[in-house]
C-alpha cells in the first residue's frame, strides 16, 4: 500500500469513528450491544462512501486515459517494431490498381499521418494526383505485427509546398536529404488496423 493511500484510509477511519460516536451519544445509545450495533452500522455507511469514491477515481485515472494518448502509444509501439516499408496501392486515370513498396516515416506531430518521398514523375505520384484515395499495408514484424488501412487519403506536395512541409516536419529528411526537390506524399488515414499473431486485431479511428 502506498503511504498516500494509507494516510487517506486512516483519516477516513478516524472520521468514521468520530461521527459514529457523536451520533451514538446524540441519540442516547448507552446500552452496550445496541451501542456497538449502532456504531458499526453508522461507521460502515460513513466508511464505505469515501472508499467507493476513491475506488471510482482510481479506476478512472487508470482506465480513463486520453484516447489520443492510447492510440499514440499503440502506434508508436507498432512503428518501433516494424520495418519502415509500406505496400502502397494506388489507382491511375483508368482506375487500374497498382502496388509498390516504398519507405515511410510517421509524422512526429500527427499520429494518423505518414510521409513518403518519391520522384515527381513517378507512377505513384501521378496516380495520387488523379486519385488521392489509396490503401497501404506494412511489412510483417517478427512478432507478427503489422499495420494496414483502406481509409487513406494522399496529398502530393511539391516545390514550395514540399519545402514548407519539410520545415514543419524535418523528420521527412530522414527519408531523403533531397526531399525538397522531390515529391513529398502525405498519407492521412482515418482508421488503421493493428494486427498481431499474439492478440486480437485493434482498430483505431481518428
Amino acid at each position: 500500500m502506498y503511504p498516500k493511500r494509507f494516510i487517506q484510509l486512516f483519516l477516513i477511519f478516524f472520521v468514521t469513528v468520530i461521527v459514529a460516536e457523536l451520533l451514538s451519544d446524540g441519540v442516547g445509545m448507552n446500552s452496550l450491544w445496541p451501542h456497538i450495533f449502532f456504531v458499526t452500522v453508522i461507521g460502515y455507511l460513513v466508511l464505505v462512501t469515501p472508499l467507493t469514491i476513491l475506488t471510482v477515481m482510481k479506476n478512472r485515472k487508470k482506465f480513463g486515459k486520453d484516447d489520443a494518448t492510447s492510440k499514440n502509444e499503440a502506434l508508436n509501439e507498432a512503428y518501433a517494431a516494424l520495418p519502415n516499408m509500406v505496400a502502397l496501392a494506388t489507382k491511375d486515370e483508368s482506375c487500374l490498381v497498382s502496388n509498390t513498396l516504398i519507405a515511410f516515416k510517421p509524422s512526429a506531430r500527427e499520429e494518423n499521418v505518414l510521409y513518403l518521398v518519391t520522384d515527381k514523375d513517378s507512377t505513384k505520384a501521378a496516380d495520387l494526383r488523379c486519385h488521392p484515395e489509396c490503401a497501404f499495408t506494412t511489412w510483417y514484424a517478427k512478432s507478427g505485427l503489422r499495420l494496414h488501412s483502406n481509409q487513406t487519403t494522399a496529398v502530393v506536395l511539391e516545390d514550395e509546398l514540399a519545402e514548407s512541409e519539410i520545415a514543419e516536419h524535418p523528420e521527412i529528411l530522414k527519408l531523403s536529404e533531397n526531399a525538397a526537390k522531390q515529391a513529398v506524399i502525405k498519407l492521412t488515414f482515418s482508421s488503421i488496423v493493428i494486427e498481431s499473431f499474439q492478440k486480437a486485431a485493434q482498430v483505431l479511428t481518428f
